[in-house]
């Protein structure tokens, strides 16, 4: 049986499949609006991927240079120390040298081109002390002292090394 309604009864059916199509075409465009987000959040975080991995590389290195460098700076005021104190006192300030030897390897570096500097460092220092034990002994102290100057000077090319480039940035 056929709808054989007044005209008001089927405005009111009029309006109610507009509302329905309406809500439909809001829901759809909603839909499509939520998707074009998403696409462009996609969008931007692949672009900004490099930027964010060069930041977090800085950051790394700060974070390492920043964990050696109150070591490097003890180890260099210990070591004009002992360049200034006469032989015969050198043993009190070599046991100094030895107990910033000893702090080095616990140094919390996470980059592996920070991890290669610390062991450097590590060797440096030892041999520095080395130089200054030769020197104690009054033997020949040039050969030690040469090698300790050719670590020493590996040891701030490769800190250059590690530092990553603004290029990236």
């Amino acid at each position: 049986m056929p709808f054989t309604g007044t005209r008001r009864q089927w405005a009111i059916v009029g309006l109610m499949l507009a509302s329905i199509a309406t809500i439909g075409w809001l829901w759809w465009r909603a839909d499509q609006s939520r998707a074009a987000v998403q696409l462009a959040q996609a969008e931007a975080e692949a672009h900004d991927a490099p930027l964010r991995a060069a930041r977090a590389a800085q950051t790394q290195y700060l974070d390492d240079r920043d964990a050696l460098a109150p070591l490097i700076t003890q180890w260099s005021e210990e070591v004009h120390k002992a360049a200034a104190t006469p032989r015969m006192l050198l043993a009190s300030r070599i046991d100094r040298l030895d107990a910033v030897i000893a702090r080095i390897p616990s140094a919390r570096v996470h980059g592996e081109c920070m991890r290669t500097a610390r062991d450097m460092f590590a060797a440096a220092a030892r041999q520095r002390r080395d130089a200054f034990l030769a020197f104690a002994a009054q033997n020949s102290t040039s050969e030690a002292t040469t090698r300790a100057s050719a670590l020493e000077q590996r040891l701030v090319e490769q800190m250059a090394a590690c530092k990553p480039t603004d290029s990236s940035m």
